[in-house]
């Protein structure tokens, strides 16, 4: 199976391999998406969600707080910071953890 994409490592002509992705979690997909610039693109074409622009946010809130905190204390912080509850929170996280 291929995905076309316009640009995006370990390419042959605009398609991906799907082993490729396959052993990536979703985070590290959307975020390489992201930089490639087909991220805004498939949101402005419908095709991704904006609540997964969100989800990603929140989880790269959560990261950048575990530095300097223990995951139950960054899960509060960003939960009031965005306006939801803790378990809204850990759900995204364990979304963005798990395996494409």
């Amino acid at each position: 199976m291929y995905v076309v994409a316009p640009y995006l490592p370990q390419q042959e002509a605009g398609i991906i391999n799907v082993r490729w992705i396959s052993g990536m979690n979703k985070y590290k997909l959307l975020t390489i998406i992201d930089n490639s610039g087909l991220l805004e693109q498939l949101l402005n074409a419908g095709i991704v969600s904006v609540t997964i622009i969100g989800h990603k946010n929140i989880y790269e809130r959560y990261i950048k707080l575990r530095v300097s905190h223990k995951s139950a204390t960054a899960v509060t912080i960003v939960s009031e910071e965005y306006k939801c509850s803790e378990s809204t929170v850990w759900k995204i996280i364990n979304d963005m953890k798990s395996m494409v």
